[in-house]
């Protein structure tokens, strides 16, 4: 594979419009170029060839998905990228809302919830998620997966910089988690 593919896994409305990069979702959410867009649904293998992407880019979407099948997409996703590739994986981060119960509302940055009852069933409960995450459970499962240098990073940074597109309006709730396909 001599051309460079980039992966922008759960787009969402959020469509790179590149020709290095493929959108995926389950749902096209706005008009992308047929080139562009890739339907899936990721409880299911991928229908693409091993050794494809040399960049997978995921934010808040994995959340959606069951452990069992977060694990059975990571072996995947593992299969369809090239050696030395990166993956960037960003979903809602557990340790602000529990860290909720010890600071007040205003150290927190969680003014919009009256109680850590109320954060964590908006975490849980009021956007369909099904599982939740904190980094030593991702980074072991991303080393299960079969990947290598499996890291929390941070807002904004990254190994590769073709894959740091972070939303800012979710900086406060997400964790941030990189590997590589060894």
């Amino acid at each position: 594979h001599d051309s460079v593919n980039f992966l922008n896994l759960g787009s969402g409305p959020r469509i790179i419009e590149d020709k290095f990069w493929v959108n995926a979702d389950f749902y096209r959410f706005r008009k992308a170029p047929d080139f562009n867009f890739w339907g899936l649904d990721l409880r299911y293998p991928m229908k693409c060839p091993d050794a494809v992407w040399d960049g997978v880019f995921t934010e808040h979407t994995l959340e959606h998905l069951y452990p069992r099948e977060v694990r059975n997409l990571l072996k995947e996703l593992h299969r369809t990228m090239k050696t030395g590739a990166f993956i960037r994986i960003i979903v809602p981060n557990l340790a602000p809302y529990l860290e909720f119960s010890s600071r007040s509302r205003e150290e927190s940055r969680m003014g919009q919830f009256n109680s850590q009852c109320e954060a964590i069933r908006t975490l849980t409960q009021d956007y369909y998620h099904h599982s939740l995450w904190n980094a030593d459970l991702f980074l072991s499962e991303l080393t299960r997966a079969g990947f290598v240098e499996a890291r929390e990073t941070s807002f904004g940074e990254g190994e590769m910089v073709e894959l740091v597109r972070d939303q800012d309006v979710r900086r406060w709730e997400s964790l941030y988690i990189e590997a590589r396909k060894g």
